[in-house]
């Protein structure tokens, strides 16, 4: 199973935070192998540039795409 924490912070969710979740939770249901938490913060942000950023598996992403978010998925699901 794919943890994946997508941050919906104010500063994530202005720069496209909430759209990588609404993208996730269309793209993977629960029985895909994904398991997506929305997330307050990841403390990940400290000068607003970085975001949005999510955490894949414990490893944090900054200024992520959605090509960027679903390739990494898919890659990571044909392991």
């Amino acid at each position: 199973m794919i943890q994946v924490q997508v941050c919906c912070g104010l500063n994530c969710a202005s720069h496209g935070g909430q759209e990588l979740l609404a993208l996730l939770e269309e793209c993977y249901p629960p029985a895909s192998g994904v398991r997506i938490e929305p997330v307050t913060c990841l403390q990940c942000c400290e000068d607003g540039l970085q975001s949005p950023v999510i955490r894949i598996d414990g490893k944090t992403h900054r200024k992520v795409s959605a090509e960027a978010l679903q390739e990494t998925l898919e890659q990571l699901l044909m392991e």
